[in-house]
């Protein structure tokens, strides 16, 4: 996983956006996890507490933190190992006050890193970790596990992924539960022994796929989030339709069909809902990276049961995360700086009625030394958009020692380790959209983007 912050005492250069990657409502107010290292101008190195007042930075031994959860009183968070070189990412535990390694994550074959999408809990004392990885301290059902006080478990079912080879595409990315019903969503085709397409239900157990599924077969369709409610099970991602009922990116399954909401959203190809969250009374809110043609929506929208509408003044950068606060307030978390006329960074509140900055919101602070460095380390890519592979030249580096190739959100889908001045990338496997490639060398460090499109 990939992070801009720092675990050093800095004196600000520039600020830069941050970016919010997890959010946790709780009694005690709003954990957040992320790549930024400033919390409303405090040193925060990716992890932080809204208490409502104020921001609280937390101190932590994880290296770039970008999952966030709490359980019966205890934080929990997911990050990348410390120790250089060591490329599984571990789970922490703070309890009474002291942080503990808990759990490692290995990856989920030997092309791809390991990376936890979802930290759901179970019932009073269990979570249930889920995402891309192969196994979490030798517990080896791939793509999800669960523990359960200090022991790992696995939810007793087989997840098959998408993808050619041994690469695997992100088997889970979000999961639910309603008691003892555990449903379960993403990029699979497969779950337990029988079909399942990107959705499905575990009762003890057991797998059933919910109706025809979400999305195309051999398609790039995914599953980003879930909610279950009293009308059903609400689930966003990148999908046209179940079977041949349309939905558009977003579809409630009532426990026998999936249900259209309206004409759904977004109107442009690769649009997607990455999270939805709904108030007390009934609002549906929708947030992620979408343009809507129909009703004016971009990144951010509201369902009230039979119509979708625009909020006012929407981000000016993509949406990750909504979240409903204990007033009941919309929370928006991703990579913005301002929320219509009000200027907020990258989390802000919305109270029915207006929106309001959360303090000084969460940035990052880099030195001066790295501007002089990313201005001797020069980077060239092409061809850009690209289909399969990509040329990577180099050029005023002292020994470079990598090339690392993130999505959108900061994850981390390729690292390569770098001999000379010109390297070919085989993009064949990424899913279409964009990409940072980040160049690094003992004391340089330069970013350009690249853009994978369907074949």
């Amino acid at each position: 996983m990939w992070s801009l912050g720092s675990h050093r005492s800095i004196e600000p250069a520039e600020v830069l956006l941050g970016s919010v990657r997890d959010i946790e409502v709780t009694t005690a107010g709003i954990y957040v996890s992320g790549s930024f290292n400033r919390a409303s101008g405090q040193n925060a190195p990716g992890l932080a507490l809204w208490t409502g007042t104020k921001w609280e930075p937390i101190e932590h031994p994880a290296d770039d933190p970008y999952r966030v959860a709490v359980a019966d009183g205890d934080l929990y968070i997911v990050g990348d190992n410390p120790n250089p070189n060591q490329y599984d990412d571990w789970v922490f535990r703070r309890r009474n006050g002291s942080w503990s390694r808990v759990g490692s994550v290995a990856a989920p074959n030997s092309l791809s890193l390991p990376y936890v999408h979802d930290v759901h809990p179970w019932g009073q004392d269990s979570l249930i970790f889920a995402g891309d990885f192969g196994d979490i301290d030798g517990v080896t059902q791939q793509s999800i596990a669960v523990l359960v006080g200090d022991s790992w478990d696995s939810a007793g079912v087989n997840v098959s992924g998408r993808g050619a080879g041994d690469i695997v595409l992100d088997a889970i990315r979000t999961v639910e539960t309603a008691g003892d019903t555990l449903f379960v969503a993403g990029d699979f085709n497969s779950l337990g022994d029988g079909p399942s397409q990107r959705i499905g239900v575990i009762i003890s157990g057991q797998t059933t796929p919910l109706g025809d599924g979400l999305g195309d077969d051999g398609s790039n369709d995914r599953v980003y989030d879930l909610l279950h409610s009293d009308e059903g099970l609400y689930a966003a991602g990148r999908f046209d339709s179940s079977g041949a009922t349309r939905l558009n990116n977003v579809g409630l399954w009532n426990g026998t069909q999936w249900l259209a909401l309206g004409d759904g959203l977004g109107s442009r190809e690769f649009d997607r809902i990455e999270s939805i969250a709904m108030s007390k009374d009934g609002i549906l809110y929708a947030g992620g990276t979408f343009t809507d043609n129909l009703t004016g929506a971009a990144g951010l929208a509201m369902w009230n049961g039979s119509t979708w509408a625009a909020l006012s003044g929407p981000p000016n950068g993509g949406v990750q995360h909504v979240a409903i606060d204990s007033l009941g307030h919309l929370i928006v978390a991703g990579r913005f700086d301002s929320v219509g006329t009000v200027a907020a960074n990258s989390i802000a509140r919305w109270d029915g009625t207006n929106w309001h900055a959360i303090d000084g919101g969460l940035t990052i602070a880099t030195q001066v030394e790295d501007h002089r460095f990313r201005d001797e380390l020069r980077i060239s890519v092409y061809p850009n958009p690209a289909t399969r592979e990509v040329t990577v030249e180099l050029s005023g580096a002292d020994q470079v020692a990598s090339i690392v190739i993130a999505d959108v959100v900061g994850r981390i889908v390729r690292r390569n380790d770098v001999t000379g001045s010109q390297m070919v990338l085989d993009l064949s496997h990424f899913a279409s959209g964009l990409y940072f490639v980040r160049v690094e060398s003992e004391t340089q460090s330069t970013v350009t983007t690249i853009v994978k499109v369907a074949l």
